[in-house]
């Protein structure tokens, strides 16, 4: 799976305005145009962008192109990140059924080293402190 243009889409504030927009339901690239103080054409790169990412479907009807997200490859997504983090299969009865958060092989369970701290749904690594014997 190649993630990169979708990523690259996903990195621009507008082009994550226009999805937010389209997750109401589909709309025409003029009314879409309309919710932005930029031009046509930068719109229409944006969604060129989208587009290229797999991000947004268009459907040409007369004159007009409508366009509608594609959640397929956010679905995608998801999946390699649960995947990424362990969360595609819980621990099974021959690793021990340990945790994934169990210390690596080798390592004591109470060394000192950096453990994750969960704050308002972001984890960062934050140094263990040593206790004193």
């Amino acid at each position: 799976m190649v993630f990169e243009a979708t990523f690259k889409a996903l990195a621009d504030p507008t082009r994550r305005r226009i999805l937010e927009l389209l997750r109401h339901g589909e709309m025409s690239a003029g009314e879409l145009g309309a919710r932005f103080s930029a031009t046509g054409a930068t719109i229409s790169h944006h969604l060129s962008v989208l587009k290229a990412a797999g991000l947004v479907c268009d459907e040409k009807r007369g004159k007009y192109i409508y366009y509608s997200l594609n959640t397929s490859v956010m679905e995608d997504i998801f999946a390699w990140l649960a995947e990424l983090c362990g969360a595609s299969s819980p621990p099974s009865a021959h690793d021990g059924g340990e945790s994934r958060n169990a210390p690596a092989q080798g390592r004591d369970a109470g060394s000192p080293g950096p453990s994750k701290a969960v704050a308002g749904g972001q984890s960062k690594l934050v140094p263990k402190k040593e206790e004193n014997l």
